[in-house]
Order: C-alpha cells, then sequence, then structure tokens
C-alpha cells in the first residue's frame, strides 16, 4: 500500500496537531468499511457522534484517528472542527494534484457517465473516481481526499437536493472540465421547478475556469438554459443531432456508434445497456475523453470494460425468471427511462413491472406518482405490482388510462410482492 497522508502532511493541510507520526493508505470516515491502513475521520451531527467509534476504528487498523474532542489514543490527529478538516484535507490533495479534474452533476446518470468516464480514461493514465455515490458537502471532499498526488485524471460526483449547494462543492473540487447530465424533478422537494433544479446544476458551469470545458446534451429541454452559464469551451452531444458527438443507439443491438463531427469519424463499441439515457451517458463520457486527447481505440477499450453499478440494471436469474434491478434512486426520469428501456427489449415470457415510491417530491409527490402509472398504461405489461405509500396513487394514474384492474396488485409489503410473483410469474417471464 502506498502512502497517501503522512502525519505531517495532514496536520499540516487541516491546521492540526498530530500526536505521533504515521502514514495513511487511505481514508474513511465509517467502521464498516475501514480498510486497515485507513486515517479515521470522527464527523459528528445531531444523531450520530464519530468518536464513539475511534476505539473500534484503531482496533480494525486504521493508522490514527482525526478527531476534534480529546480522545485518550496514542495515535491521533487533532482538530478543530472534523468536517472543516475533511475539507481542508480534500482542498489540500486538489492544490497538490496535476490531474485534470471532471466534476459531473444532474439529476440522473451522474454515476453511469462517471463511471464510463473512468473506464476510458484509466485506458490512459493513472484514473481515480469518487466511489458510489459520495457527491454531498462530505461526500466530495472525503472523496477528494482520497485521490493520489499522481493522479493524472479526476472524476467526481456533485449532487444536492437543497437551492445553494453545488457552488461550495466547487470551491473545494475546482473543476476543469463540467458535465451536466439530464435534468428533472429529482429532490424537487426544496425547489419550486424543475428550472430551478438546472439554474442550481449551472452553478457547476459558471465555476469553471475561462479555459474550462463544459459538456452538455443537446436533447436536453433544459441545454438552452444551461448553455447560457458557460464561458469556456462547449462540447455538445446528442442522440439526434447535430452535435459535437452524434450517439447512434437501437434497442436491438449491442453495438453503440458514436459520430465526432469535427473529423467525421463514426466508431462502433460494444454495448450490451439498454436505454437511451445509458446510451447519452457513454457520449458525455466519450465528449470528455476525447477533449482531452485520448484515441478512439483508448476509449473503446474503456467503454466496452463498462458495468453498470449495482441496483443500475442489475441482471439475475431465479428460477428460469430474469429479474433487473433498477431500484437505485427511483424518481420520475429514471422510472421513465427504464420503463422505455425495459419495453424494448425482447423476452421469452411475459414483462412484470414492480413499482415502489419516489420520494423528496414534496408537492409534486401525488402528480408524479399518476403520471408513473399513466405511463404504465401504455405498456405490454402482463402485471403491474405496487408497493409503499404511494402504491394506490400509482394504481390509480394506470386505471385511469385504460390499465386493466385485474393485472394490477396493490402490496403493502415486499413480503406480499414476492409471495405473489412466486404465484403468478412463469419461467421466460
Amino acid at each position: 500500500q502506498r502512502t497517501l497522508w503522512t502525519s505531517s502532511e495532514a496536520a499540516l493541510a487541516t491546521s492540526g496537531e498530530a500526536i505521533s507520526e504515521w502514514s495513511a493508505s487511505g481514508v474513511s470516515i465509517d467502521t464498516r468499511t475501514l480498510q486497515k491502513g485507513d486515517l479515521f475521520v470522527a464527523l459528528h451531527g445531531p444523531n450520530f457522534d464519530g468518536h464513539e467509534f475511534v476505539d473500534e476504528a484503531l482496533a480494525k487498523g486504521a493508522v490514527a484517528a482525526f478527531v476534534d474532542k480529546n480522545i485518550s489514543a496514542d495515535k491521533v490527529l487533532k482538530v478543530a472542527d472534523t468536517m472543516a478538516g475533511l475539507e481542508d484535507l480534500g482542498r489540500a490533495s486538489r492544490a497538490r494534484s496535476a490531474a485534470s479534474i471532471i466534476a459531473v452533476t444532474g439529476s440522473v446518470g451522474k454515476t453511469g457517465s462517471k463511471e464510463a468516464l473512468k473506464l476510458a480514461l484509466s485506458e490512459q493514465g493513472e484514473t481515480y473516481a469518487s466511489a458510489g455515490s459520495l457527491n454531498n458537502h462530505w461526500g466530495l471532499p472525503l472523496s477528494l481526499a482520497r485521490m493520489a498526488a499522481d493522479t493524472q485524471f479526476g472524476v467526481f460526483e456533485m449532487g444536492m437536493n437543497h437551492p445553494g449547494e453545488i457552488a461550495p462543492l466547487c470551491e473545494v473540487l475546482r473543476p476543469q472540465w463540467g458535465v451536466v447530465t439530464a435534468i428533472g424533478p429529482v429532490h424537487i422537494e426544496f425547489f419550486t421547478s424543475v428550472e430551478d433544479i438546472a439554474r442550481e446544476k449551472a452553478a457547476l458551469l459558471e465555476a469553471l475556469p475561462p479555459e474550462g470545458h463544459a459538456v452538455l446534451c443537446l436533447d436536453d429541454p433544459y441545454f438552452d438554459l444551461l448553455r447560457k452559464h458557460v464561458s469556456g469551451e462547449l462540447h455538445t452531444v446528442s442522440l439526434t443531432g447535430p452535435a459535437d458527438y452524434v450517439v447512434e443507439y437501437a434497442p436491438t443491438s449491442d453495438q453503440l456508434r458514436i459520430h465526432e463531427s469535427a473529423t467525421d469519424a463514426t466508431v462502433s463499441a460494444a454495448w450490451p445497456w439498454p436505454g437511451e439515457h445509458n446510451a447519452i451517458n457513454a457520449g458525455l463520457a466519450v465528449a470528455v475523453a476525447r477533449g482531452l486527447g485520448l484515441e478512439w481505440d483508448v476509449i473503446k477499450r474503456g467503454l466496452e470494460r463498462y458495468h453498470p453499478l449495482p441496483m443500475r440494471w442489475e441482471v439475475s436469474e431465479a428460477n428460469g425468471m430474469q429479474i433487473i434491478n433498477d431500484a437505485y434512486n427511483a424518481n420520475p426520469l429514471s422510472m421513465e427511462a427504464a420503463l422505455r428501456a425495459f419495453d424494448a427489449i425482447s423476452v421469452p415470457g411475459s414483462k412484470w413491472l414492480v413499482l415502489g415510491d419516489m420520494l423528496e417530491l414534496g408537492v409534486h409527490a401525488e402528480p408524479e406518482h399518476l403520471a408513473l402509472g399513466a405511463a404504465v398504461a401504455s405498456g405490454s405489461w402482463r402485471g403491474l405490482v405496487v408497493v409503499g405509500k404511494h402504491s394506490e396513487t400509482i394504481a390509480e394514474g394506470a386505471r385511469d388510462q385504460g390499465f386493466a384492474k385485474d393485472r394490477i396488485w396493490c402490496c403493502e409489503r415486499n413480503a406480499e410482492v414476492i409471495a405473489l410473483l412466486k404465484r403468478e410469474m412463469n419461467p421466460g417471464d
């Protein structure tokens, strides 16, 4: 394991005091996932206090504890405030790095685009990408603090669910590239409109330096709004064109074709992942990779290694029946995309939908769940199974648009769903 932070480096970065000398190969805030050699950061909030887990962290192999309280331990980095100290550690990581830094935000598609980018860029040089969806006020500085000094490409997600959250993340990250994925009514509970969500995402574009690069989807209904916030170079992606990169996607094909207008080159890559949204995510990644100077063969190798993360079109089989788990962060945009992708694929038997609640919609919850039910009604589903607080609303939306009542099941608990599917589904479904 190579050293990520020495005690003196971490103390200097955070204006803290290091008790004894140590070298950390990682940074952790959670004893459940902590690795031997990590620096354990004891964050705390209204309902938790990481200081209570310091002994456990050290017993599991943490090299030191990053604290703001008096702790009786041999290896400690004492700071005034651990959250502010984590931000300082992230800033120091950014300051010592010569990496090209890419930030990805949007309502949906952030993780997919980030993963595609990571694979493409890693074919060219040392690449670091934030793990999972660590993209908020503590997740981004934690991710940044984990980036090695010799990294060539850094790819980071930026998420938000309140106004004013993107700009502070940009202040810590200082990206040179900004990618905005699809915009929609996701985490809209604290916004008055989707347009306001688009303006919040545009804070990333405003934070880019004059020589920075923005990558936008030409097909997005908020493209014109976002484009007004771009002062550097703009790269566009589209499924329909004309754009800098036009993605040719067919639901029945396992190939993705991408046309680059500047060179008139068209490149194909194996891409078995259904859905126009996945194809656009790949196109956004290609636009960044080409802008950073990567050759097509390098990008193609990276794309062909792509595999969605858990709960994002995750396919498994049970007793001859295929299960597609696309349940990560269900929201109106992701539901719509999943329905289109699912409707386009061929199966030997019947298709079933099991839908749960979409959260953080505030006053939009009822109309969005009604709209989801209405969207379901136009598909060729054998059955619709709904579970959760808003299940009756989804069912009502489907019934109002003519979906047969005897093909809708409303369940209160997951156990009911399981029993129903065991009884009604057949091999090939």
